[in-house]
């Protein structure tokens, strides 16, 4: 908050008040981005209950049966982990 009072008669007093206003300005729009970060939002609109579509279709338990037959991940973090183990291994000889 701007306050008035300390900045009569200063020489950069029109300075000060614009940088508290910058400085409240990138707060505020820091809490609007990331102020709510913890509260997940469902698309359902109901707190505890969402609905997802490849699930309904049976998509995502193809891509587990794939995964686990095969032995390769079907996400993209679990391939790159399968490829740093292997580059690991030869590397290696573990």
């Amino acid at each position: 908050m701007v306050r008035f009072d300390g900045l009569i008669g200063r020489k950069n007093a029109k300075a000060d008040i614009c940088n508290d206003f910058f400085d409240n300005h990138i707060i505020i729009r820091w809490l609007e981005r990331y102020g709510n970060m913890a509260r997940r939002k469902t698309n359902t609109g109901i707190p505890g209950l969402s609905f997802s579509w490849k699930r309904a279709l049976g998509i995502s338990q193809a891509r587990q049966k794939i995964a686990r037959a095969t032995g390769i991940p079907t996400t993209r973090a679990g391939v790159e982990r399968k490829i740093g183990q292997l580059i690991l291994k030869k590397l290696f000889h573990l």
